[in-house]
């Protein structure tokens, strides 16, 4: 009993390290986002380079998640986090260097973006080993609110002191030199011998996360970006657009954050229920933002801000809980790698709005995404039902019927 309380103790240890680290590295991710407006005061960029600098972060990210996690599914978790953790300093370092050398800009997003992509991969797969639960709230949490303070706290800073290309990166620092000792110290999770029978998801493990994950995942940062990316661009001319945008995205994630606990609830009263929630709250906050995108008011701003925070606090809850269900630990890392690269595909969702509304008005490209989120919602619920139903010979609910070789 000793032992197994000293263990069970050493790892809600090395659970709040990692969960630190990952919240530190969030932090860095999206710290980026407000300075944005800085960097075109200072340099004259136009929407072209600077929504091409926004997407280096989606371009580094999306391999990094899908490698990241399948390389430490293989090879060990600390192994391959690690080392990206020490790159997280780094490519702060490198965006500071932007504020006089401008390229520094572009290649520090990129490696921000494959920092984040190997460490929210691999970093979540690990953090939920440590939990003899498999609790996936506090990945979800910790890199939920790393990127609704990162944010925050940039845009605030960035329009409050002096060398606002410079100091709003500097807490970032602080975080990770925090967090450093105690990731460097947690202890890795997959035994001496699991890599060799690692195997890779199967075909009917894949068949189910295109189904019932993957439709999920996208609405995850679509739907804030359209809240904190999108709708700004239909404000009339305000002041400090800096501290704005950073508070938008701040308080739209930081409700994505809140409304989390209710997804975790939601998924006790019966698996996937979360997920469709999640999808059902986006049909509405995207018919709203199409709304308030005709006429910007106070009102529909903040409505839009509440709906589109709360689809991305339930969905990615639903997503990696659906995640949870389908993968063992010699997957766990590549289907929680899936999920995030699915997930940031949102991302494109300010510039897929920009081009089509060369064809159509703004409004009815927002209408649009709902609609595609209410069959959305449909569909996985139908495939999360068949999950959740009794056995009927395929074993729907079984991870280890699925990955059996």
């Amino acid at each position: 009993m000793g032992i197994s309380t000293a263990a069970e103790m050493d790892d809600a240890r090395d659970e709040r390290r990692l969960t630190l680290a990952l919240f530190a590295v969030a932090w860095g991710a999206n710290q980026f986002t407000p300075l944005l407006l800085v960097y075109r005061e200072r340099f004259g960029f136009g929407p072209a380079i600077l929504g091409a600098l926004w997407g280096c972060y989606a371009l580094g990210l999306v391999p990094g998640l899908l490698v990241g996690g399948a390389v430490s599914d293989a090879r060990g978790r600390r192994p391959v986090v690690i080392p990206f953790f020490f790159l997280s300093l780094l490519a702060t370092l490198v965006l500071i260097a932007g504020a006089m050398w401008s390229p520094a800009l572009a290649l520090g997003r990129l490696v921000a973006g494959v920092v984040s992509g190997v460490v929210f991969g691999a970093g979540s797969a690990w953090l939920v080993e440590l939990s003899a639960a498999l609790h996936t709230r506090r990945a979800a949490l910790s890199v939920t609110a790393g990127f609704c303070l990162g944010p925050l706290a940039a845009g605030l800073v960035a329009d409050a002191l002096p060398w606002p290309a410079v100091v709003p990166y500097l807490p970032h620092l602080l975080l990770m030199a925090l967090a450093l000792p105690g990731v460097r110290s947690a202890r890795e999770t997959l035994r001496p011998g699991a890599q060799a029978r690692r195997v890779p998801p199967s075909p009917e493990v894949r068949r189910r996360f295109l189904r019932g994950v993957a439709p999920v995942a996208p609405f995850v940062f679509a739907s804030v970006a359209v809240a904190f990316v999108v709708l700004p661009t239909r404000f009339p001319p305000l002041p400090h657009p800096v501290a704005l945008v950073g508070l938008m995205t701040g308080v739209t994630l930081g409700i994505g954050a809140a409304i989390q606990s209710l997804g975790r609830r939601l998924e006790a009263g019966r698996p996937g229920r979360a997920a469709v929630a999640g999808l059902s709250v986006a049909t509405v906050g995207w018919a709203v933002a199409a709304w308030t995108a005709r006429g910007p008011t106070v009102a529909g701003v903040l409505v839009s801000m509440g709906l589109l925070g709360s689809a991305y606090g339930l969905c990615l809850v639903g997503g990696l809980s659906a995640v949870g269900r389908l993968a063992d630990s010699g997957t766990r890392g590549t289907l929680v790698g899936w999920f995030y690269a699915s997930a940031y595909l949102g991302f494109a969702a300010p510039f897929l709005v920009a081009w089509l509304t060369r064809f159509v008005t703004m409004p009815r490209v927002l209408l649009g995404g709902s609609a595609i989120a209410a069959l959305s919602a449909v569909g996985v619920a139908r495939e999360l039902a068949r999950w959740n139903a009794p056995s009927t010979g395929r074993a729907p609910a079984s991870p280890a019927a699925v990955h059996q070789p």
